[in-house]
């Protein structure tokens, strides 16, 4: 849903969003097979067979960790990994996977770099970084390397070494320039480098956003709409990845400590304009950052390959009603429940004629489904989902409650 990308709107030079059936959950059929203990049954029907379980991340985490043993690889292209996990090389036991991450500064990438750090499997971590300067609770126990996604040449040997890529970065802008440099072409970069380097895996972060105006219940749709500058650029990334045999991971919205985007954008939404839409009845799919943090690891360091070309929805598997996402957002942030109910055909008449399109849409999908199957992701990461929003979001109330004034955008046009 695009309160979670908030630069979507009509793009008439951009292509319209393509969206295989087949690759959504599962690789496409010119892909090759996945190996046999891939995907496993449902995770609902499957509580007693699982054993992973990865307990709540703290903030930080205590300094420690194995130094480096490097051992080289090279010579096969990207989508000659994953699909058969290369066997261990002749002479070295018990090797301690690396793991390459972009986007580590970010709100969903800080949290995977401490969920790592806490991981059993103990990875050795290497941070890309650009400009930005890494926490020291990240930079403890991981090397960092510097580089820049817009500059190939500066990716040189970045991937040395590495079993996995978790590609996290990326820019949100209208610019189509800046977006095409860093979401397409700078993933792209990454991609050859990783090919280079004889990387195992690689995953990249998306958004559902990409799919464009809904209706979506389950699987997506395609739409009439052109898609936003930043989603047709992360669009156009995501499928250089699938075709390279790699890992999209695709959450819907995200909350939790850090976000500035997803919660914010609906605060300011029900400030705005304080009334129901379609009765609150559309469902949505939300995920924790922890929820989110805690798969991204499990794909890391799945010890068993992954399926190629494969698209993962992650969301928490019951999808939420917009009322009730709304009643827990007023509940503890202290904000006033909508009242009455607009239809979406009366929107623009009720927002007023200040209200650019793009926020017409924004509010007329708050009106529509917006949820997809993410069965596949929880089987495969083996992982019991954590609480849904309406639940969860009192741990992390707190910080919205003190972080709101400085996240919130600029307020609304008055409503009409």
């Amino acid at each position: 849903m695009c309160i979670n990308d908030p630069d979507q709107q009509r793009q008439p030079t951009l292509m319209t969003p393509e969206f295989p059936a087949e690759t959504i959950g599962r690789p496409p059929p010119h892909t090759l097979t996945p190996h046999p203990s891939g995907l496993i049954p449902s995770w609902a029907a499957s509580r007693a067979a699982r054993t992973t379980r990865v307990s709540t991340a703290p903030s930080c985490y205590p300094a420690g960790g194995a130094s480096p043993q490097t051992v080289h690889r090279s010579g096969l292209s990207l989508s000659q990994t994953d699909a058969f996990v290369k066997p261990v090389e002749a002479g070295v036991k018990d090797r301690t996977p690396t793991v390459l991450i972009t986007g580590a500064t970010g709100f969903v990438g800080h949290q995977v770099v401490h969920r790592l750090r806490a991981h059993p499997a103990q990875p050795r971590l290497r941070l890309l970084t650009h400009k930005k300067s890494l926490p020291n609770c990240c930079t403890q126990t991981a090397g960092v390397v510097t580089a820049s996604l817009t500059d190939p040449a500066s990716l040189h040997e970045v991937c040395h070494g590495v079993d996995t890529v978790l590609h996290f970065a990326s820019v949100i802008t209208n610019d189509p320039v800046t977006a095409h440099a860093v979401n397409t072409a700078g993933t792209q970069a990454l991609l050859a480098e990783a090919g280079r380097s004889g990387v195992r895996r690689f995953v990249r972060l998306s958004t559902t956003a990409v799919y464009g105006p809904g209706p979506h219940r389950g699987e997506p749709r395609s739409s009439d709409l052109r898609p936003s500058v930043t989603s047709a650029s992360r669009l156009a990334g995501d499928r250089s990845v699938l075709a390279a045999g790699g890992t999209i991971l695709r959450p819907g919205l995200v909350y939790g400590a850090g976000d500035v985007w997803a919660v914010p954008a609906l605060a300011r939404m029900i400030s705005g304009f304080p009334h129901w839409i379609n009765g609150g009845r559309a469902r949505l799919s939300w995920i924790s950052v922890d929820d989110l943090a805690r798969t991204a690891a499990a794909l890391a360091t799945r010890p068993e390959p992954l399926p190629t070309s494969v698209v993962l929805h992650a969301a928490h598997p019951d999808p939420v009603t917009v009322r009730e996402v709304v009643a827990t957002l007023c509940r503890h942030l202290g904000l006033r429940l909508p009242r009455g109910d607009v239809p979406p055909t009366d929107l623009a008449k009720r927002l007023g004629s200040r209200t650019d399109a793009a926020l017409l849409q924004r509010f007329t999908q708050l009106g529509e489904d917006h949820w997809f199957d993410c069965t596949p992701l929880w089987s495969l990461t083996r992982l019991e989902p954590g609480p849904g929003i309406a639940e969860g979001f009192a741990t992390c109330a707190p910080w919205y409650r003190g972080h709101l004034d400085d996240v919130m955008p600029a307020p609304l046009p008055s409503a009409g």
